[in-house]
């Protein structure tokens, strides 16, 4: 933010929070696609905790557009959306959490919440309680929320916004299925720059891949494959987990498709042409057929192989 803004806010309770996003809810859950007990027990109990710790906070980045809330659920709908085909129902849990405390972390950093009026009462630490705690201790209904300036800020710890909003249901679900390592290891999204180069983002996504194990060599679902020291990505389902990734770390989708999104990486330089043509039609070593694929520039293509050993 390069500028202040504020305003006054009357708290909802957390059940009118949830009935005005309900959409967003809806279409969030579905795209998850866990059955409807899972979805109750891992993460609809996670969606009320956090609900309840920001009830209709402002979106700081457009105070007098919506809740923080509803950009949020809408972020993670967009990553979910691009979410490669097939990807299973806990890994989607996991990226759509993940977007959620993502987008909230990075608001909270930039808002400051106090009561209205109430110079005595002390400002909400969204460390230290939900928001809807703070009010009912302080007997606040109306609060006074302001827009910090782009002075430097120490960064949301993501582990600990994660540790007091996800439910104890949650944890134990990703536990017992997936872990919960991912959601204590990232760090706050990064803001895009223009003077960042796209081959940056695209380097970051293929190293998250490697690492959670999603992009393996010559292994199902067979996004990656090596021939003759050269890294092959079949096209598009590897452009959409590049592209999935990339919205996690800054926010925002780099394109409406993944065919549109490899013209930006054409000219960025990231890919290899054959020809005048980015796609290449190669052999698959797993599908055992002919496939459309793009070869990564160096050094990208060697960030690849290394991540791949």
């Amino acid at each position: 933010m390069n500028h202040e803004t504020s305003g006054r806010l009357t708290l909802l309770s957390m059940p009118e929070c949830l009935q005005r996003l309900r959409p967003e809810v809806m279409v969030f859950r579905t795209l998850v696609g866990l059955d409807y007990e899972a979805t109750e027990v891992a993460l609809i109990s996670s969606l009320e905790r956090l609900t309840d710790w920001v009830l209709n906070l402002v979106d700081p980045a457009v105070p007098e557009q919506g809740s923080l809330l509803r950009t949020a659920l809408r972020r993670g709908i967009g990553t979910l959306q691009v979410a490669p085909v097939g990807e299973a129902p806990c890994q989607n849990l996991v990226v759509g959490l993940e977007t959620l405390l993502d987008v909230v972390a990075q608001a909270l950093q930039c808002l400051r919440v106090s009561a209205a009026p109430g110079p005595a009462t002390p400002p909400w630490g969204f460390y230290s309680s939900s928001l809807a705690g703070w009010g009912r201790a302080h007997q606040c209904r109306q609060v006074e929320w302001r827009v910090l300036s782009s002075a430097p800020r120490p960064p949301v710890n993501r582990a600990l916004l994660a540790g007091r909003v996800l439910s104890g249901a949650t944890l134990a679900f990703l536990e017992q299925h997936v872990g919960v390592a991912r959601l204590w290891m990232h760090q706050p999204p990064a803001v895009v720059e223009p003077s960042v180069p796209l081959a940056r983002w695209v380097g970051e996504a293929i190293r998250r891949l490697a690492h959670r194990g999603l992009w393996k060599c010559h292994v199902p679902p067979g996004r990656v494959w090596l021939h003759d020291a050269c890294g092959y990505l079949l096209w598009p389902l590897a452009g959409q987990d590049l592209m999935k990734e990339i919205a996690a770390l800054t926010g925002e989708l780099p394109a409406e498709t993944p065919e549109h999104w490899l013209q930006d990486l054409v000219r960025a330089g990231c890919v290899l042409l054959a020809g005048q043509e980015a796609l290449i039609t190669v052999p698959h070593p797993l599908l055992q057929r002919p496939v459309t694929a793009v070869r990564l520039a160096q050094p990208l293509e060697a960030m690849l192989l290394e991540c791949l050993q």
